[in-house]
């Protein structure tokens, strides 16, 4: 068999080391020369395969038998559309390391939260069950995890709307759909679009298995007749059905045959805001509907800490407080770390675009922040939105943003880097931009309390 490998990312290296291990004609592609490209894509040509740039590669795509894309590359790529015409198989890197999976599927899908209730899921299942393996869109392939699986294991995959696109006969036993938010309007040409690669985590889905969704969001409800699987539902709001909910300030199970559990009183969660209540009651669901005790649900949930990059808090210089939102590129996890504060945000907004609609922030802007600042290519979108509306300032890059800020921090004062834009017209990616944030505050900081 051969098997083209188009990226070579993360994931593609990934897929063409498992394609390698099972003796298939092995073929790189990438847009990059070889010479660019990370040592661990020279090793596997040491192995044996193939690599071919793209411009390159028409010829001996014919040779193929099946195409694994990354999940970066969309349709609109030459190669794609090439294989396409010649009527390749074309799958995503999850769906060919599911061919080799053996064991139980937890995958978590959603515009927001997804890195969170990934690992708080991977938090409780270790409570209980011993070959957990975690990976997907978090930072480990699921290619790279899938060797020496068996019936014992369980997998907990982060899943982005990119890598559902094509998929076959993946089918997790437990499928989260977290949110239904506009995203990746530069990838989509519809919002529908979009919503409807979110859905497809569900679609191999039978009776059998579980589907964990968001009763409070409308987009989402519209398409339940589509899921197949028994259905479980988490709400800020008390609900009837089976699933997860808060009230005066307790996270509840609640099943028809167990009837109302108690797991977590919120004031013992080191994670804050609303939209983290939402990962803490889906988390919740897929631990018990996976058999885990409620007594080591809690345990899991109050050792949880916030991650990097997400509402994460880096210092107090002169009685203001910093956070680092860096993950924080759409619109809706802008309004969900805003509402994780009262006042006084100083809230700095750019990088590349992604089609946000920046106006949707008004509201809370204006309730809650003292000024924005605008920095990066989609600055001048931030203004045309906010200047005259709120204080507004401006900067070239968030470097210069950050250290003006810094200098001129004021007792109160919540400096918010939640910046609504990819990272990728100053950085390599969102955790690149988090982390010399955090850098640019830290040195020298001068801490008058």
């Amino acid at each position: 068999m051969t098997v083209i490998v188009l990226g070579m990312g993360v994931s593609g290296i990934a897929s063409a080391n498992l394609s390698l291990l099972f003796k298939n004609r092995t073929i790189g592609i990438d847009k990059k020369p070889i010479s660019l490209l990370s040592n661990e894509v020279k090793k596997l040509c040491e192995r044996g395969m193939e690599f071919y740039k793209e411009e390159d590669s028409f010829e001996v795509l014919k040779e193929g038998d099946l195409v694994v894309i990354s999940p970066g590359i969309s349709k609109e790529n030459e190669v794609v559309k090439r294989a396409e015409e010649e009527g390749k198989k074309i799958i995503s890197e999850i769906e060919f390391a599911f061919n080799f999976s053996k064991g139980k599927i937890i995958a978590i899908t959603g515009s927001n939260g997804k890195s969170t209730t990934t690992s708080l899921i991977n938090s409780i299942i270790k409570k209980k069950f011993d070959d957990v393996r975690v990976g997907g869109n978090i930072g480990t392939s699921f290619s790279e995890i899938v060797l020496n699986s068996d019936e014992k294991t369980l997998f907990v995959l982060e899943i982005s709307s990119f890598q559902l696109e094509r998929i076959e006969r993946f089918k997790p036993s437990t499928a989260i759909l977290l949110n239904l938010t506009p995203d990746h309007q530069d990838r989509y040409k519809t919002r529908e679009d979009y919503y409807k690669a979110k859905m497809r985590i569900f679609e191999n889905q039978d009776e059998n298995d579980f589907s964990i969704v968001n009763l409070d969001d409308n987009k989402m409800v519209k398409n339940l007749e589509k899921i197949k699987s028994r259905k479980f539902y988490f709400s800020q709001k008390r609900h009837n059905f089976d699933g997860a909910f808060v009230e005066e300030g307790k996270v509840y199970l609640q099943f028809k045959k167990e009837g109302i559990i108690e797991i977590v009183d919120t004031k013992e969660l080191k994670i804050k805001g609303p939209h983290n209540l939402e990962n803490v009651m889906a988390s919740s669901i897929a631990g018990f509907l996976n058999g885990v005790e409620k007594e080591k649900i809690r345990e899991a949930l109050i050792e949880f800490e916030t991650l990097p990059h997400r509402l994460e808090f880096v210092a107090e210089i002169n009685g203001a407080q910093f956070y680092n939102d860096s993950k924080a590129t759409n619109v809706d996890s802008v309004k969900k770390a805003l509402q994780s504060f009262e006042r006084n945000i100083v809230l700095l907004l750019g990088g590349r675009d992604k089609g946000a609609d920046f106006s949707s922030l008004i509201d809370e802007v204006l309730k809650r922040c003292s000024k924005v600042v605008g920095f990066g290519e989609s600055r001048g979108k931030v203004r045309e939105v906010f200047e005259g509306k709120i204080k507004y300032e401006e900067f070239e890059t968030l470097e210069e943003a950050t250290l003006f800020l810094k200098e001129r921090a004021k007792r109160g004062e919540i400096i918010l880097l939640s910046p609504a834009c990819a990272s990728f017209d100053e950085f390599q990616n969102f955790e690149d931009r988090g982390e010399k944030f955090k850098k640019w505050i830290l040195e020298g900081k001068n801490d008058r309390g």
